[in-house]
């Protein structure tokens, strides 16, 4: 939808014209009676088109043209005009006016002028042109995309291998999709006191330009900024290494050396102590977010809260193999995104997942258990005073289970009674926006129905139910089928028919009454949708 001020200091021919386009489909109608107003309106909303007239008091045309381009460049101007001297035409012309069209002219031309000037947006703004700059912004996006790539995967997003195949080329990430790597992991210890905040990143790209000059001759190098002072390296061999790669047995101890001459090169060229951890066998993409998990872990076990050190995962006792299962618990904020997003679907795919992870255990007790129950009681208290179900939910089913997992005797009874408590919820927020969707369609029909020779513009319209022109065109349409303007156009249609049968209004008078000022628009109107004048019709009633 598009925005189309008129402006004029002549009442009778912005009225006109408002009506006239007013049952355009496609158009966001405003008016004003002087420039001064129209600049009013600008200021607070933006404008595609302005219809104006040349010549009028306190400020032109052409000046009010300057105004609104300074503030809205792509704003499309077209000029009324009754000048036979064309001396301000050229003037509007050479300001960067679209187009202009003389008063005389009649109705048709200024549409014709408009629809013109619709085009050109649409056209500007078309699905293609729109995919190519996308196309060439996501060229200087693309490292911050694929950094939230990997660190979507690294929460435990799940990724098939087509999917990552495709996002690998869409990204430029170098790895192979469907052969394991190796990973290794950055920590700057301290920072020392001379770099500021400002230029610890320039820092952390040096340790990083320090890795990939050591490691790139014989491994392909994938870099994750994940933290202030953390990187991830997700590692390949060459393929072009060939027999010398199976010759490397023991890539554990070959990684090891290789960023302990890292280490080395940081602490002397950079003078900045760092840590590194590596994974001392290769992993399955599949398992991306629990080998990161593992590896980061070593970071707060026994040698790793010391500084410079540099470990592997391998025979360390006090890393357990993290749960396969991991990554669905890691998943669990996406779980509060799908209840805030009402798609309830999603919701409870990925609760089955992380609720079989105890499933299996049949432990209820569990550590693991714990951070489930205690995660999504908290999830739950935080949803229902964002918004305002706590009594419900209270009356409902009780919230005193919610403080604690002793209150069930099984995993099985938590399962179905947080599922319970979530298809209520579910329910609640839908019948909510229903119940709210109901209530502006109401008060948009009884305001119309009441006041059908008043203002009823969309924007005043919307402006009854607090919701923006644009959106209440949208949402109107998706609750009723059909469009605002053709609920309008379909009462004023039925109460001049109603009110011509009679004899007690003269055909001006009903023009007046559905809102026409001016009788020969509403003739215009009434014979577009009936094929009878409304004096044609006056006399077939009778």
């Amino acid at each position: 939808m598009f925005r189309l001020l008129i402006v004029d200091d002549e009442p009778i021919i912005v009225d006109g014209l408002f009506e006239l386009f007013a049952q355009h489909v496609g158009l966001e109608v405003h008016r004003a009676y002087d420039a001064l107003e129209a600049l009013d309106i600008v200021r607070k909303t933006y404008m595609d088109i302005v219809l104006a007239d040349i010549e009028m008091p306190e400020m032109n045309g052409l000046e009010l043209q300057k105004h609104v381009q300074n503030q809205w460049p792509r704003c499309k101007f077209i000029f009324l005009t009754g000048y036979s001297d064309f001396s301000f035409i050229h003037s509007s012309i050479r300001q960067g006016a679209f187009d202009y069209v003389l008063k005389t002219e009649g109705d048709d031309p200024i549409l014709a002028a408009v629809d013109r000037a619709v085009r050109q947006i649409e056209e500007t703004f078309s699905y293609e042109q729109i995919i190519k700059n996308a196309e060439d912004q996501l060229v200087v996006a693309t490292p911050l995309i694929r950094k939230e790539y990997w660190l979507e995967l690294l929460t435990g997003e799940i990724s098939g291998p087509a999917e990552r195949r495709r996002q690998f080329d869409k990204l430029g990430i170098t790895l192979d999709s469907d052969k394991p790597y190796f990973m290794g992991i950055g920590r700057i210890d301290e920072w020392r006191e001379d770099i500021g905040p400002g230029d610890k990143s320039l820092f952390l790209y040096s340790v990083n330009n320090i890795v990939e000059e050591i490691l790139t001759s014989n491994i392909r190098v994938e870099t994750v900024f994940y933290a202030q002072d953390r990187l991830l390296w997700l590692l390949q061999p060459k393929e072009e290494l060939g027999a010398e790669a199976a010759e490397i047995k023991d890539w554990n101890r070959y990684l090891l050396g290789l960023f302990e001459t890292v280490q080395s090169s940081c602490s002397q060229f950079l003078r900045l102590a760092c840590s590194f951890v590596v994974s001392g066998r290769p992993h399955e993409w599949e398992r991306l977010s629990s080998a990161f998990e593992r590896l980061t872990g070593l970071f707060v076990h026994g040698l790793g809260s010391a500084k410079e050190i540099l470990l592997s995962d391998m025979n360390l006792a006090q890393i357990e193999e993290a749960p396969a299962d991991r990554g669905a618990l890691k998943r669990f904020p996406l779980l509060e995104q799908y209840l805030d997003q009402k798609n309830e679907e999603k919701f409870f795919g990925l609760y089955a997942e992380i609720m079989a992870t105890v499933q299996e255990q049949g432990e209820v007790r569990t550590s693991q258990a714990l951070e489930i129950y205690y995660s999504l009681a908290s999830a739950v208290f935080s949803y229902l005073n964002r918004w305002g179900l706590l009594q419900k939910v209270t009356d409902a089913l009780g919230v005193r289970k919610l403080f604690t997992i002793q209150e069930f005797a099984s995993w099985d009874e938590i399962t179905r009674y947080f599922a319970d408590l979530f298809r209520m919820l579910f329910e609640w927020r839908n019948s909510t926006a229903d119940s709210r969707t109901s209530e502006v369609v109401i008060t948009i029909h009884d305001y119309v129905d009441k006041n059908m020779s008043k203002d009823l513009s969309l924007v005043h319209l919307a402006d009854l139910v607090y919701l923006t022109p644009f959106y209440l065109s949208r949402l109107y349409k998706q609750t009723t089928g059909r469009s605002i303007s053709d609920y309008i156009t379909g009462c004023r249609l039925q109460t001049a028919k109603e009110l011509l049968s009679g004899k007690a209004l003269k055909i001006h008078e009903v023009g007046e009454r559905i809102g026409f000022e001016s009788p020969s628009y509403f003739t215009r109107f009434f014979k577009k949708l009936t094929g009878m004048t409304p004096q044609e019709y006056r006399d077939s009633a009778r």
